[in-house]
């Protein structure tokens, strides 16, 4: 049994209501949060290759570790966690003699569940929930998982602490009724997603959760960029390094917002998902032919036209060739993209001239590609 809990024990909560939803407010001990909670990685590799197996492992490494529960999963809610990160928390949990984390753990219950869970929101709220104020039995939770939405390296290193040192405190929880995948989603964003901590690609994968109408453009792209990187055919095939992992070249997050400012300036960011896909991979194909020995995966020896440089570059002439050439899904101007693309083969993508990063050093690089003869 947890602490002082017992089968009869009550916990008190407290209900509050923003925008007709409401939200749980309690303290639950972190021996009973190590048994009840799970840990959902998003898992942005396919099934049989080295990444996949890695992130396989690291799992495995977590649960033999620290005795949590934890899943891969391709929709799953959060980034791996910083196993340094896990271990100075507990060493700082262990250590302290006063309040060690009075923010609350946000959690969600079921959010992973099928459709045959026995328990709605609505029900939760009705049934359980009703009143402004009161207590829960904690055999309500017996039946129960919850899934961490926010907080994931706290309550890791409490549970090190607790495993180490038998130290149990009692941890300020939130608690979602119900939550769906997309909401428990869209709850992660509004926290994270001003915060520099959680990573830009991670942020911009999440939104293939949500089933929101206002999202749609940017799941659209998000899910261009992953089919670019997962064809074989591709000429992004396998270099594009999603979540932060992986042995991509390009960042997901700056392609993404790459092609989100060029379609947008170009005026066909309301092209099918086909269209943009086939519009970036027409282009970025004859880069590939006419560049062979450069637009190839070196991990840090790779060329500039293959990293953040050369690719904001790329989509700056991109935009430009559309404005005075016309789109390259018309067949008469393909061949115009190529000619323009072959004059400049012997183009110098790693000068000198091109240290450093940000947009002034992509700028330059296109202006002097552009005007390259």
């Amino acid at each position: 049994m947890y602490k002082y809990m017992n089968s009869g024990s009550n916990i008190p909560y407290i209900k509050i209501t923003q925008n007709d939803s409401a939200f749980i407010l309690m303290s639950l001990p972190v021996s009973f949060l190590k048994e009840k909670v799970s840990f959902h990685f998003r898992s942005p590799f396919k099934k049989g290759t080295t990444d996949f197996m890695n992130a396989e492992k690291y799992a495995e490494k977590m649960k033999t570790k620290y005795g949590l529960s934890i899943k891969n999963e391709e929709s799953g809610l959060q980034r791996r966690t910083n196993i340094k990160r896990i271990e100075q928390i507990s060493e700082y949990t262990s250590e302290s003699t006063g309040i060690v984390f009075p923010t609350p753990i946000i959690l969600s219950l079921n959010v992973f569940k099928d459709k045959e869970e026995t328990f709605s929101k609505q029900e939760l709220e009705e049934k359980y929930f009703k009143d402004s104020f009161g207590k829960i039995k904690y055999d309500f939770f017996e039946p129960m998982d919850f899934t961490i939405i926010d907080g994931q390296h706290r309550l890791a290193g409490l549970v090190d602490s607790f495993n180490n040192t038998g130290i149990d405190l009692d941890m300020p929880v939130t608690l979602i009724l119900g939550a769906s995948l997309s909401e428990a989603t869209e709850i992660f964003i509004q926290i994270n997603g001003n915060q520099r901590k959680v990573d830009r690609s991670m942020m911009y994968d999440l939104y293939g959760n949500i089933e929101k109408d206002e999202y749609e453009t940017i799941k659209k792209i998000v899910k261009v960029s992953e089919t670019l990187n997962e064809r074989e055919n591709s000429p992004f095939f396998e270099m594009i390094k999603r979540l932060g992992s992986g042995k991509g070249t390009i960042s997901q997050a700056f392609l993404i917002d790459n092609m989100i400012n060029t379609f947008k300036e170009g005026n066909l960011i309301n092209s099918s998902s086909q269209d943009i896909y086939s519009y970036l991979f027409l282009y970025f194909s004859i880069v590939k032919n006419v560049f062979p020995e450069k637009w190839k995966n070196n991990g840090r020896n790779s060329s500039q036209i293959v990293k953040t440089n050369g690719i904001g570059a790329l989509f700056l002439t991109m935009l430009e060739l559309n404005k005075k050439i016309g789109s390259i899904l018309e067949k008469k101007n393909q061949n115009e993209y190529f000619r323009f693309f072959e004059a400049r083969a012997k183009f110098d993508w790693d000068s000198k001239e091109w240290n450093g990063t940000g947009n002034k050093i992509q700028k330059r690089i296109f202006e002097s590609f552009i005007n390259y003869k």
